[in-house]
């Protein structure tokens, strides 16, 4: 236990490093088949983490959250991508401007989901290779209902219901959340019923 605790502090040391000077960074996690997610570290509490997220090479490509316990390892990355977010004039990278609650996943979900027609959530120790997106409707004690949309850029005709201790990661404001909505359109208005279960 003492060991497991002397490692959270290290992990939420490097990551307050991270934070301060900028730097790109590798985030390694405890969770099989897990994504390596490589980014700026822009907002940090002790249960979650917000990173802004990048895609190949060095563009910023929205935010994702993920929670302290599940990291690992917090590694720099030697590159040219800060330089090309100089040359943009994207630096430093900055949190969203509408601020993000990172206590928990449902408050993180009931501040990004304001005013959000999408965000992606992950599920990663039960299903690693999936994600689900779409727009929170409505809660369960336990819970978040979402309306999602689907690859063809469709959105669903019932809600779906995920569990809150389940979710390992979120996603919000990236490129392909954004190129679904611009073929799918807004979310509809909220319909009746649902499935559970996922």
């Amino acid at each position: 236990m003492k060991s497991q605790k002397k490692s959270r502090r290290k992990v939420l040391a490097a990551l307050q490093s991270a934070m301060d000077k900028k730097a790109y960074v590798d985030i390694r996690r405890k969770i099989n088949d897990a994504d390596v997610i490589r980014g700026y570290v822009v907002q940090l509490s002790d249960d979650w983490i917000l990173i802004a997220d990048t895609r190949d090479g060095g563009y910023l490509d929205g935010f994702t959250a993920l929670r302290t316990k599940d990291i690992t390892k917090v590694k720099k990355v030697d590159g040219f991508e800060p330089e090309l977010l100089k040359k943009l004039k994207q630096w430093p990278p900055a949190a969203p401007e509408q601020p993000i609650s990172l206590s928990s996943a449902e408050a993180i979900i009931r501040t990004v989901g304001e005013g959000r027609d999408a965000l992606t959530i992950h599920q990663e120790k039960d299903k690693p290779d999936a994600c689900f997106i779409g727009a929170p409707v409505d809660w369960g004690r336990k819970s978040v209902w979402l309306l999602e949309i689907d690859r063809h850029a469709r959105w669903d005709t019932e809600m779906t219901k995920y569990r809150l201790k389940d979710i390992t990661r979120i996603g919000l404001g990236g490129g392909y959340e954004d190129a679904l909505l611009t073929v799918s359109g807004a979310k509809p208005d909220r319909r009746s019923g649902g499935n559970e279960g996922k």
